[in-house]
């Protein structure tokens, strides 16, 4: 018997479906549908209902959960390309770290990945963000990811139930 393979139609993630993504995540989680580290079965079904209603599209679990994959990889790069930088600016047009061409070179020989944020505006949605230098902007990060983890230690909604 022969199996028929159905080429499933690629995601169509624009600035704006990211962004509905990014924001009913944001909503599952002030709802507390993500306890841990990871999405309830309620949490994922009202990201995709959320989502699929807002987009007109429809999407299954399986499509948000490899664009998170992928933001997940692609922010790691992005962190590992600022790390430990000063001194750098930001380019408005290409929605991209403002750097010399030798800085560039240095950091993609260092690492090939990274080559994907040169020239296009692989985070566009940090195009929005408030004027703070790439320093200040990592460091509002890691602050927001420590009381993240703050709460989660010493609030008793976090803690798991033995």
């Amino acid at each position: 018997m022969s199996q028929v393979h159905v080429k499933r139609k690629r995601a169509d993630w624009s600035d704006k479906n990211l962004g509905i993504f990014l924001k009913v995540r944001v909503e599952e989680v002030r709802a507390g549908n993500r306890p841990h580290i990871h999405f309830t079965r309620t949490g994922w079904a009202n990201i995709q209902a959320k989502f699929n209603n807002a987009t007109k599209l429809a999407y299954d679990y399986k499509k948000f959960k490899n664009k998170w994959d992928h933001l997940k990889v692609d922010w790691a790069l992005w962190t590992k390309l600022n790390a430990r930088e000063s001194g750098l600016g930001w380019d408005a047009t290409k929605r991209t770290v403002a750097a010399s061409d030798e800085w560039w070179e240095a950091k993609i020989k260092d690492s090939l990945e990274v080559g994907k944020f040169r020239d296009e505006a692989k985070w566009k949605i940090l195009g929005s963000m408030p004027s703070y230098d790439l320093k200040t902007q990592n460091k509002i990060i890691t602050a927001c990811m420590a009381l993240h983890n703050f709460i989660r230690r010493n609030d008793r909604r976090w803690r798991r139930r033995k």
